[in-house]
Parts: C-alpha cells; structure tokens; sequence
C-alpha cells in the first residue's frame, strides 16, 4: 500500500512538472507561500479580538483592511517595493482577520468545533480547486484564482503579493461561507434537540 501511494504522489508530481513551466511553478510557490503568511497573520487578527482585550473586531477593523487592500492596489510593483507591499498584504489579512473576530466569537459560543471544522474544510476545498484548476486543460476553468494567476504570470505579470492577496480574499471568503454554514446546521440541531426534550 505505501508503494502505491508513492507510486501515485511521483506521477502527481511528475504531471505538476510537464504541466507549468520554471518561471510559472517559481511564480506559484511565491504567491502560495505569501498567502500561507497572509493566512497566519488573519488568524492573529482573530486571536487577538477572540483572547485579547488589545482590538476588538468590527467595522474599524473592516476599514483598515480596504485601506491596506487599496495601498496594495495603488502601490506598484517595481521589485523595489516588494517588502512594503508584502507588509501591505500582512496588515490587510490581519485586518480581515480581527473583522472576523465577532463572527468566531458567536461560533465559538454556539460550538468551539466550528472554527476548526470550517478551516480544514476550507483548506480541503481550496487545495481542490487550486488543483483542478492547475490540472485542467479545458478554460472553463479560467475564473478559479489558480488558472487565473497561472495565465497572469504566462502574459509577464509577475506580481506575486497582488496574486496572493486575491486568493487571500477567495480563501477567507469560502472560511466565512463555512463558518456561517456550521453554525446554521450546528444551531438548527440545538433547537431541534431542546424541543425533543421538550416534548
């Protein structure tokens, strides 16, 4: 059986490399990278509203993270700029992450086990999509962020921290979507739960 599964993740790799070119695949560890920090830094925005009294989520929080998103925009890429840009990114994502913070405050309250539930989702359905994404060779699916960044970097735009933060905006996004999703089910199952004992 490991035989197999390292038979199958060297074919997976193999067809990774026949499919990107050098420049492409570089261009992609740096936009997936950026967002795994993009990814840390809005979850220290959440810890900070959900475990300290520092900042507390909301609308000023929401604010801070389009005004980062706008430096993002209106700051370009010279490969001078790149660090500024990438702190930028962190600030946005930070920003993004403490506005969630009341949201995961009401999850945590109806069940802690949303918030993880919600992120291994998210990762399974991102990495998925990512996949198909890079994987397909029809252009149905150009619109997922993967397909779109890969074409992007083949026409020369090389700008890794504005590809991230796009698919920033994707992952946190499907999170949220999930977030909200569980607790639904997780709060219907509670009402239909005290009812039953009830009657």
């Amino acid at each position: 059986m490991a035989a197999t599964f390292q038979r199958h993740a060297n074919e997976f790799f193999q067809s990774l490399d026949r499919k990107l070119e050098p420049p492409v695949k570089t261009h992609l560890k740096q936009v997936y990278s950026t967002l795994a920090y993009a990814t840390f830094a809005a979850a220290l925005g959440s810890y900070v509203h959900l475990f300290t009294d520092l900042m507390s989520g909301g609308f000023m929080a929401a604010l801070g993270a389009m005004g980062f998103g706008i430096a993002i925009s209106l700051t370009p890429e010279n490969g001078k700029n790149t660090q500024k840009r990438f702190f930028y990114l962190l600030g946005f994502a930070a920003c993004t992450g403490l506005a969630m913070g009341p949201l995961m405050e009401m999850a945590m309250y109806i069940n802690p086990r949303i918030i993880p539930m919600s992120f291994v989702a998210t990762c399974l359905v991102f990495a998925s999509f990512s996949l198909s994404s890079i994987f397909s060779t029809h252009s149905k699916w150009l619109y997922m962020g993967g397909a779109t960044i890969i074409e992007k970097r083949r026409m020369g735009d090389t700008d890794h921290v504005k590809h991230a933060m796009l698919l920033f905006i994707d992952f946190a996004d499907l999170f949220r979507t999930f977030l909200v999703i569980l607790m639904q089910k997780d709060n219907s199952n509670n009402n239909r739960n005290s009812r039953n004992r009830r009657s």
